[in-house]
């Protein structure tokens, strides 16, 4: 944010942290954010919630066509039978195209999916 500026950049948690963050679940941002109007968004270890998937569909509501979905997981949720197994498959399923995934070292696993 201190890099883009401000009004370039929206940031959501459960927390907020500071004054720059909006608390609220992230599964429903219609309040912040019209259909369409995102060219990007990043979930930077943020898929904790039970209810993940939700997140996925409210990002591609929130992404113009052809916007980038980055996601950045540890490893270790990805594995079968934890939470996040299934990722790449919902992210298909919502109307991802995988564009990018990458392992970073032995922890990190970063994905970029574009609404088609």
């Amino acid at each position: 944010m201190e890099e883009f500026g401000a009004d370039r950049i929206i940031s959501f948690d459960h927390i907020a942290i500071n004054d720059k963050i909006i608390e609220c679940d992230i599964r429903s941002v219609s309040k912040y954010v019209d259909d369409n109007s995102l060219d990007v968004i990043i979930f930077s270890l943020s898929l904790m919630g039970k209810n993940w998937q939700e997140y996925i569909v409210e990002a591609k509501r929130c992404l113009s066509t052809r916007g980038s979905l980055f996601i950045a997981v540890t490893t270790k949720e990805l594995d079968e039978g934890r939470r996040l197994h299934s990722l790449p498959i919902v992210l298909k399923d919502i109307g991802f195209v995988i564009d990018t995934k990458e392992e970073r070292g032995d922890y990190f696993i970063f994905m970029e999916g574009i609404k088609i």
